[in-house]
């Protein structure tokens, strides 16, 4: 259709005002979050799923412990089993990747088990230590209890990245924010509010 598509570019404000557009569209997305109310949240053996995905982080041969179980952990931590990893997925909830689609389920859980990938339920992060974490169960008895881990991947949600779009809000008349940069959700919330932005360009 004859868009250029350029790569190795950082979308910064003077970039942006270079090409004089008449429309702009962020889709930024999001980045995942690291809640300061877990203790041992800053140590050195403590990363986010964004971390392993874009390749920053490196493991290998490791125990590592993934917190949360929405598609995006479970996908992470299928690549860690994959890398040669020891993985446990931690979930408080009572069942792993409550509101996701059954289909996605039942694509992704047998694969986990067959890399022997550990999921517990019901467990919540309480703290985190340099060789283990301090989990307790979520019910009624709260006990709690130690895993012994190389590296906890956090999988906690995500908080949207829109840096770029208050930089060019005043500059821009014709500027729009869809996806994770606007709401985080889900891809098919995504795609809609990108269609929905082209539409309303004049």
């Amino acid at each position: 259709a004859g868009s250029e598509i350029k790569f190795n570019t950082t979308a910064d404000r003077k970039t942006v005002e270079s090409y004089t557009p008449y429309a702009v569209i962020i889709a930024t997305g999001g980045y995942a979050v690291k809640p300061k109310s877990i203790q041992g949240i800053g140590l050195d053996n403590v990363c986010t799923v964004t971390d392993i995905l874009a390749g920053t982080v490196l493991l290998k041969n490791k125990k590592v412990v993934v917190v949360g179980s929405g598609m995006t952990g479970l996908e992470t931590a299928e690549l860690l089993a994959e890398q040669g990893n020891t993985v446990t997925v931690l979930e408080m909830a009572r069942t792993i990747a409550p509101g996701t689609w059954m289909q996605h389920k039942d694509d992704i859980l047998p694969r986990l088990k067959l890399k022997h990938v550990e999921l517990c339920c019901s467990k919540k992060l309480i703290a985190i230590h340099r060789n283990y974490i301090t989990v307790e169960t979520n019910n009624r008895e709260k006990k709690q209890f130690q895993i012994q881990c190389d590296q906890v991947v956090l999988s906690l949600g995500i908080k949207s990245n829109n840096v770029l779009y208050n930089d060019l809000k005043p500059l821009i008349p014709n500027l729009y924010l869809i996806g994770d940069a606007c709401k985080p959700g889900r891809i098919a919330e995504a795609t809609e509010s990108a269609y929905l932005a082209v539409k309303s360009i004049n």
